[in-house]
C-alpha cells in the first residue's frame, strides 16, 4: 500500500508539471505577443496568427486522442509529447521569420494538446475529479503568478529568445517527473475502436457553450495586454495587473474545489460565467487602471472558477471519458478560433473593439447553460400537470 501511494503521488506531481506546461504558451500570450510586436518588429494580426496555430495545433492534438488515433500507453504519450515540446520551444529561440514560427508553434501546440488530453482524461479517473481538475487549474495559475512576475526582466534581459529557451528547460524539467500511472495506463476506447458515439443533447449544449466561452475569452486574452497599453496605462501597470489576473485565477481554482461537493455544476458555470462577461464589459473603461486590474483579475477568477465545473458536469457516466476528450478539443478549438477571429478586428490602435463582441459571446455561453434547466423545468411541470 505505500508504494502504491508514492506511486500515486508520483503519478499525481508529473500530471500537473506536464499539464502546466501544456498551456504554459497560453497563459503567457498576452506577455509574449506584445514581444513579438515589440521586439521581433510582427504585425498585430501576425502575431494573431501565430498564437492560433499553436492552439490550432493543440485543437488537432486533442482531436488525434479523441478519434483513438493515439494508441500508446498514457506515460508514453506524456512523454513524447514533452520532449516534443521542448524541441519546439528550443527551435524558436532560433527563429525571427513569423511563417517559421508558425510552424514551430504549430508542431508545438499538437504535441500540447495531446498531453492536454490525456492529462485531463486521467484526472477524470481520480475519485473526486472536480477536485482534480481544480487542483490541474491551480497549478497553472501558480505558474502564471511566478511568470508574469519574472516574465519582464527576463525579456529584458534577454529578449523573447530567452523567453524559449527557458520554456524549452522546463520541459525537459517537466520530463524527468513524469511518472507510470497507478492505474490501468492505457486510454480506453469504444468497442469500434474510437471514442466516438452520439452525444446527448445536454452534452452537445455544455461542449457548445464550452467552445464560446473560450472563442470569446482567448480573444480577449491575447491582446489583454495591448488593451491596457493603447488605453493609456504603462507596460509595468499592465504586467502587475495581469500578475493579479494569475493570482484571482489561482482563488478561483481553489474556490471551485472548496465548492465541488457543495454546489450544482450548471448553477456554478452559470454564474461564473455572467461574472466574466461583467468583467469583460468593464474593459471597456480600461484608461481606469484600478477598473483595469479588478476587470482583469474577474476574467480570469471566473474562467478558473467554472472550468472545473464543466469537465465535472461532463465526468458522468459510462462516456464520461469521451465526454472529457471532447472538452478539452472543444477547449483548443475555442482558444485557435478566439485571436483568428480576433485578428481580423484589431488595429494597432484600436483593441478595446474586441470588448463588446465577447460580452456577447459570454453571455450566448451562458444562455446556453440555462438551455437544459429549461428543459427540465418543463417537463417537471408537465409530469405535474398529468399527474394532477
Amino acid at each position: 500500500m505505500p508504494s502504491l501511494i508514492s506511486r500515486f503521488s508520483r503519478y499525481t506531481v508529473g500530471l500537473l508539471a506536464v499539464n502546466v506546461l501544456s498551456v504554459t504558451y497560453l497563459t503567457l500570450a498576452p506577455a509574449i505577443v506584445g514581444a513579438f510586436i515589440e521586439q521581433l518588429h510582427i504585425r498585430p494580426d501576425q502575431a494573431g496568427v501565430i498564437t492560433s496555430a499553436q492552439l490550432a495545433g493543440s485543437a488537432v492534438g486533442v482531436g488525434l486522442v479523441l478519434f483513438g488515433f493515439c494508441r500508446a500507453s498514457e506515460t508514453t504519450l506524456l512523454r513524447l509529447s514533452t520532449i516534443v515540446m521542448a524541441a519546439c520551444d528550443l527551435c524558436c529561440a532560433l527563429l525571427s521569420q513569423p511563417w517559421s514560427i508558425v510552424i514551430c508553434r504549430a508542431v508545438a501546440g499538437t504535441a500540447a494538446g495531446v498531453a492536454f488530453a490525456v492529462v485531463n482524461a486521467a484526472a477524470g479517473r481520480f475519485p473526486r475529479p472536480a477536485r482534480m481538475y481544480a487542483s490541474l487549474l491551480t497549478a497553472q495559475m501558480a505558474f502564471g503568478i511566478a511568470g508574469y512576475l519574472g516574465l519582464p526582466a527576463l525579456l529584458g534581459a534577454a529578449g523573447l529568445r530567452g523567453v524559449f529557451m527557458a520554456l524549452g528547460l522546463l520541459a525537459c524539467f517537466c520530463l524527468s517527473l513524469i511518472g507510470r500511472a497507478p492505474f490501468e495506463d492505457r486510454l480506453p476506447v469504444l468497442e469500434d475502436g474510437t471514442l466516438r458515439a452520439d452525444f446527448p443533447s445536454t452534452t452537445y449544449t455544455f461542449l457548445t457553450s464550452l467552445t464560446i466561452l473560450y472563442v470569446s475569452n482567448s480573444a480577449v486574452w491575447t491582446y489583454l495586454d495591448r488593451i491596457g497599453v493603447t488605453a493609456g496605462l504603462s507596460g509595468a501597470r499592465v504586467d502587475i495587473a495581469l500578475a493579479w489576473s494569475m493570482g484571482a485565477g489561482l482563488a478561483g481554482a481553489v474556490l471551485a474545489s472548496v465548492c465541488a461537493t457543495r454546489i450544482r455544476p450548471t448553477t456554478a458555470v452559470l454564474a461564473g460565467v455572467l461574472v466574466m462577461a461583467a468583467c469583460t464589459a468593464a474593459l471597456s473603461a480600461s484608461h481606469i487602471a484600478l477598473l483595469y486590474t479588478v476587470a482583469v483579475a474577474g476574467f480570469n477568477g471566473s474562467l478558473m472558477y467554472v472550468v472545473p465545473f464543466y469537465f465535472a458536469r461532463l465526468a458522468i457516466g459510462a462516456k464520461a471519458h469521451r465526454n472529457v476528450s471532447a472538452a478539452s478539443m472543444a477547449i483548443f478549438v475555442g482558444l485557435a478560433a478566439g485571436p483568428f477571429l480576433a485578428s481580423y478586428v484589431v488595429t494597432n490602435e484600436h483593441y478595446d473593439r474586441l470588448v463588446p463582441i465577447a460580452t456577447v459571446g459570454l453571455v450566448i455561453a451562458a444562455a446556453l447553460v440555462m438551455v437544459p434547466l429549461a428543459f427540465r423545468r418543463t417537463e417537471r411541470h408537465a409530469i405535474r400537470a398529468a399527474d394532477s
